[in-house]
């Protein structure tokens, strides 16, 4: 059975999820007492994406971002 070509609306639904940004970082974190810590975070922005990353961070220690990688976005 051939394929048949994507109809008007399936091209538009296709561009209106391509146009949404999203940002999806892997962030390296430092604590005060030297520990480290890697985690994914994503948003709207690099700022959103940079604090649901900390979100993910052990609770018992105030963490500072040192660097990132986009994984996706941007």
């Amino acid at each position: 059975m051939p394929l048949s070509a994507p109809t008007r609306a399936t091209r538009r639904g296709y561009l209106a999820r391509k146009a949404t940004h999203h940002t999806i970082l892997s962030v390296e974190f430092n604590s005060a007492d030297g520990r480290t810590w890697q985690a994914i975070g994503g948003g709207d922005t690099l700022a959103a994406a940079i604090a649901a990353a900390r979100d993910s961070c052990p609770t018992e220690a105030t963490w500072r971002p040192v660097r990132w990688n986009d994984l996706y976005g941007h």
